[in-house]
């Protein structure tokens, strides 16, 4: 058999990039209380921690663009960094599966080197046999190991997770959500964002 890949999911993975020095001690935390008992982990309570990393925002934009026009749309857009902000998973904690909701695209950039790994997660099938071979077209999900400068950019309704931190060590990274700027599609389905944060 020769399988064709219809509408393949793109996570887009950059190595290296240059991270600011920040504080991480003296970050204002946000608990975040989970429904089914795990220790999770913390965020940022600044939303908006792009804002004063001027030359990271520049490098990231670098990035989205490329990605917004090889795998998300084929063409020019342009775009916004609507809400970012950092997270801290301590040793034992870990984050619930989620997606982003009210976005087009979300980040993850990693400021650590180690801790939980980010797990990406497929919607389950209607029918799960017993038994399946996992190959890239039937498995349901993704570990993606951390590393110091890695960026993931995905599109925001793919369920991810941070993985349980089995080391003693903080783990940190900085998320945030994209949307798209100005005259977005086209016909009926035209519109014109607004630019948010300016």
């Amino acid at each position: 058999m020769n399988p064709i890949k219809l509408f393949p999911v793109t996570l887009g993975v950059v190595n290296n990039v240059s991270l600011p020095s920040v504080d991480f001690e003296h970050i204002k935390w946000e608990k975040i209380i989970s429904p089914y008992n795990l220790t999770l982990s913390d965020i940022s309570e600044d939303k908006n921690v792009i804002k004063s990393y001027s030359d990271l925002k520049k490098s990231l934009e670098f990035y989205i663009r490329e990605y917004i026009e090889n795998y998300a749309v084929g063409y020019k857009q342009d775009f916004q960094i609507v809400t970012s902000w950092f997270t801290r998973s301590k040793p034992n904690t870990q984050s619930e599966a989620h997606s982003h909701s009210n976005c087009w695209l979300s980040g993850v950039l990693h400021f650590s080197e180690n801790g939980g790994s980010l797990k990406f997660e497929k919607e389950h099938d209607l029918f799960l046999p017993g038994k399946i071979v996992i190959n890239e077209y039937t498995a349901m999900g993704y570990e993606c190991p951390i590393k110091k400068g890695q960026l993931l950019i995905f599109p925001s309704k793919i369920k991810h997770r941070i993985a349980l931190n089995t080391t003693r060590h903080n783990r940190y990274s900085m998320a945030f959500n994209i949307l798209p700027k100005g005259e977005f599609g086209a016909g009926d389905s035209k519109f014109n964002w607004p630019e948010f944060n300016s």
